[in-house]
């Protein structure tokens, strides 16, 4: 079984301001996987958005 190295979760109401909201999680994300690519982390964001 594979093992989470960064998890995070968001439940919001689907308005304008959610999506900065959801960067701002990514954001964090991010900072718990180092180790993931830049190309990687832009085709995930651009995929949950």
């Amino acid at each position: 079984m594979t093992r989470v190295l960064a998890r995070r979760t968001f439940r919001n109401r689907a308005v304008p301001e959610a999506v900065e909201a959801v960067h701002a999680e990514l954001g964090g994300l991010w900072q718990d996987a180092p180790f993931v690519p830049d190309m990687d982390r832009l085709t995930f964001a651009t995929a949950v958005i």
